[in-house]
């Protein structure tokens, strides 16, 4: 049986007994030599992830983060690594999340209620056409609160960022690279830290519901 309790750190380690980020842990249970960019786990997942990890901060805090949020989540990632398909739905999940989900709750905690309901009103992010409106959408919401909330501004900013790298990869121009995915999916993990910030448990809970989601995105048809 797999272990799911495993403690969680931030950032990456040389070995094993130095600590394991969530990917890290991801690696050993998959059998792999120690990385955090284990081969049989999605790219985009493992960016997001590796975001998401370090994103919950330093020490004793951000541990316990990682217990609550992450930690259980290492067994599902194993596995997971698919086709270009199943990849670029990932993605659009991620961006849908970071438009419609996270940076709405910065939106609310700086004040800015009408931005935030505009964004949740959005049609789900499903594909190129879906994925630019969004980005059109949260680059309108960032130019909103640019100047007036860091937090914010941050958030729609890196929504902004998951929406295009969605809309390119949906439109053939972008392939699932592993240095690509990393900076532009983990965008997502940019929009849950900014909220986390703003909105504590609920963004945190939020982020860990749409790395479920995308997890269970597979080349299964319905």
């Amino acid at each position: 049986m797999m272990n799911t309790n495993m403690n969680l750190t931030h950032g990456s380690h040389h070995t094993r007994e130095a600590g394991l980020c969530l990917m890290e842990a991801v690696a050993m249970l998959g059998g792999e030599d120690h990385t955090a960019d284990p081969g049989c786990a999605c790219q985009v997942l493992a960016a997001f992830g590796r975001r998401l990890n370090d994103e919950m901060g330093i020490g004793a805090q951000g541990d316990v983060l990682r217990a609550k949020y992450l930690s259980d989540l290492a067994p599902r990632l194993v596995g997971t690594r698919s086709t270009p398909e199943v990849e670029l739905r990932r993605a659009l999940v991620f961006a849908d999340g970071a438009v419609r989900v996270l940076a709405p709750l910065a939106m609310e905690a700086a004040g800015r209620v009408a931005a935030a309901d505009a964004l949740r009103a959005l049609s789900p992010v499903i594909d190129r056409d879906t994925a630019d409106r969004a980005a059109a959408a949260a680059r309108a919401a960032y130019a909103a609160v640019n100047a007036a909330d860091a937090a914010a501004a941050n958030a729609a900013y890196s929504a902004v960022a998951a929406a295009d790298y969605a809309a390119a990869h949906a439109a053939g121009h972008a392939a699932v690279h592993a240095d690509y995915a990393a900076t532009a999916t983990a965008a997502a993990g940019g929009a849950t830290a900014t909220a986390g910030g703003a909105d504590g448990a609920r963004a945190w809970a939020e982020s860990r519901a749409l790395f479920i989601r995308a997890m269970e995105v597979s080349d299964e048809v319905s």
